[in-house]
């Protein structure tokens, strides 16, 4: 911001004054710095791979899904390198203020925990086209200008010291510990090695990350090819007197926020969303493989219904009268119609505050056969993680139709069960106890009703305990009152396997009123979130008819035309994910989320 001068605060009430004041403010503008102002920007990794220690040197994962740090089960010692292109980003003589790096956590086993440092590396190395099998860890054989144990460059050129060039001072650290949730990154390392970056270009190399402990388990983190990319968001002030003229008002583009990697199936929507800061604001123009397209010119860009000819590289424009950027490239991926896909819906969650005699609706259907489903109750394990007013007794009930099942008060450190949260990744409940669980076979369509001795909040988990994608979950729903805050329903789920899902998704208040339900949400509205992002990627408040012929499709029931329930439908790649149901305006009532399989 401009220093103010004398000319813009007093009045003239003289041509001898005024010609004095005039002299003076340019003085001031002469003589006195400019401010700028801070902005910020968040980038995606430009390359990221993992190399291998021990046994085999020659292996890398340069085009997989995920990143790691630690010793695998295949008796490797992991590190992954990650690296963001800072050209046209920051702006050259920028100061660095803060920098976070944030990776999403994806680890199979929940018990797994390490600390996790990044150092800044010292040369250059290369991501080529490996895709290790299964979850990564045992690696894949290198492809030309892969980074490895041993090589920068695949057949090219290697390290000086095997194992990665870096510095051996700290960049920053995280004690990383979960299967899911995000690692993040910030310390004054990171501020010096981003600045030292901006001032000299050619020294960006990127981080390794280095486990603490590397005899110890391996943390799994999505990679930029994975389902939520690592992630550096740099808050920088631009060097004073810069931008285009106009005594430095003018200030040229910089990206804020940079369009993401998208993978929809045919016929689906997507969009791509940008966001550019800059004086004046800047237009934008959205191009596919550098040619721009016709009328694409906000911040965001929406394919109505992807076809496999809209598949390829996208970029943004972003110009004023200062300058012009062009954002990092995002792919776009367009899969078959996902008859067939391998994804499927593994495990569900409802997180919910509940009142003294309130009674807790989850169901779910089993499609192909029997299948054996897990369902938790918990309620004073989760007091463990810090979480106050706890439900001190919650009952699990399974219901066939009417017709009661089975049933669990008190979980009673059973073998079989401890066994089957092991197996599934689920954190582990206090000894004695009085969470609830049990364990059944299942075909066709359940219902499980959780009810306690008082109030509290409790966690509602379902659990696939199995494998493969027949039998397999196909529909699964939660009722309860929906409030306001951290009182509206929240309701998780996870898509696992390969490939990407087609679901439905639908929040019901209006329409269980005419199905006898008292105290309905008037208005729902729903939005959802990808693990590790804080932007909904999809999100409804009315439903549209169009979507009749799906809700007939997987059998929902029907809703009434013009009525203000909520309902989308999106393609999802495997990964974690969360539906929020609240009221417009604040308002609250009883509500019913749904999620089914779209053939």
């Amino acid at each position: 911001m401009l220093a103010s001068t004398p000319t813009e605060t007093m009045m003239k009430t003289s041509r001898r004054l005024s010609l004095l004041l005039s002299v003076a403010g340019l003085l001031v503008g002469l003589f006195l710095p400019h401010f700028s102002h801070a902005a910020s920007v968040t980038l995606r990794p430009s390359k990221d791979n993992v190399i291998y220690g021990n046994g085999n040197a020659n292996l890398s994962n340069g085009a997989g899904g995920f990143l790691f740090a630690g010793f695998s089960g295949d008796k490797r010692i992991l590190r992954s390198l990650v690296a963001f292109n800072l050209n046209g980003q920051i702006p050259a003589g920028a100061t660095v203020n803060s920098v976070t790096v944030t990776f999403t956590i994806n680890t199979p086993l929940a018990a797994n925990s390490n600390t996790v440092r990044l150092h800044r590396l010292l040369a250059d190395w290369g991501e080529g086209t490996s895709v290790a099998a299964s979850g990564g860890g045992a690696g894949a054989t290198a492809t030309t200008g892969d980074a490895t144990w041993n090589a920068r460059f695949f057949n090219t050129a290697n390290w000086t010291t095997p194992g990665g060039d870096f510095s051996p001072t700290v960049s920053a650290s995280d004690l990383v510990f979960g299967k899911d949730g995000t690692a993040t990154f910030n310390a004054p390392g990171l501020v010096s090695d981003v600045q030292a970056w901006v001032n000299n270009p050619a020294s960006n190399f990127g981080w390794i990350m280095v486990a603490q402990n590397e005899a110890g388990g391996p943390v799994r983190f999505s990679s930029r090819e994975g389902t939520s990319a690592p992630t550096l968001l740099v808050d920088f002030t631009p060097a004073t007197g810069g931008g285009g003229g106009g005594g430095g008002a003018n200030v040229a583009p910089v990206f804020t926020t940079q369009p993401s990697n998208q993978t929809v199936s045919a016929g689906f929507s997507v969009t791509f969303s940008a966001a550019a800061s800059g004086t004046p604001a800047p237009t934008f123009q959205w191009r596919k493989e550098g040619a721009a397209i016709t009328g694409a010119t906000g911040a965001t860009f929406t394919l109505p219904s992807a076809a496999a000819t809209d598949a390829g590289a996208y970029t943004v424009v972003a110009t004023n009268t200062a300058g012009t950027v062009t954002s990092s490239t995002a792919s776009l991926t367009v899969n078959a119609p996902t008859t067939g896909s391998a994804a499927r819906l593994s495990n569900l969650s409802v997180r919910a505050p509940m009142a003294a005699g309130q009674t807790l609706f989850v169901g779910f259907s089993v499609s192909g056969g029997e299948r054996s489903i897990l369902a938790r109750a918990v309620g004073p394990t989760l007091a463990s993680f810090g979480l106050g007013g706890t439900m001190a007794d919650p009952r699990l009930e399974l219901y066939n139709g009417s017709a009661l099942v089975a049933q669990n008060d008190d979980w009673g450190n059973a073998a079989a069960l401890s066994t089957a949260f092991n197996s599934v990744g689920a954190f582990a409940l206090l000894a004695n106890s009085r969470d609830a669980s049990l364990i059944q076979s299942v075909d066709g369509t359940r219902s499980v009703q959780v009810k306690g001795t008082g109030a509290g909040v409790v966690l509602v988990e379902l659990y696939d305990t199995g494998t493969g994608n027949s039998p397999r979950l196909v529909n699964v729903s939660a009722r309860n009152q929906v409030g306001t805050g951290d009182n509206i329903l929240i309701f998780g789920f996870f898509i696992d396997g390969t490939g990407a899902k087609n679901v439905l998704i639908r929040a019901v208040g209006p329409r269980l009123g005419d199905l006898g339900v008292s105290g309905v949400l008037a208005d729902p509205k729903l939005d959802l979130f990808r693990a590790g992002t804080t932007a909904a990627i999809a999100s409804n408040d009315n439903w549209d008819t169009s979507l009749t012929p799906t809700f007939n499709a997987v059998g929902a029931f029907a809703l009434t035309n013009g009525s203000k329930d909520a309902a989308l439908v999106t393609s999802l790649t495997p990964g974690s994910y969360t539906v929020q149901v609240s009221g417009v305006g604040g308002s609250t009532g009883e509500a019913l989320v749904e999620i089914y399989e779209v053939p």
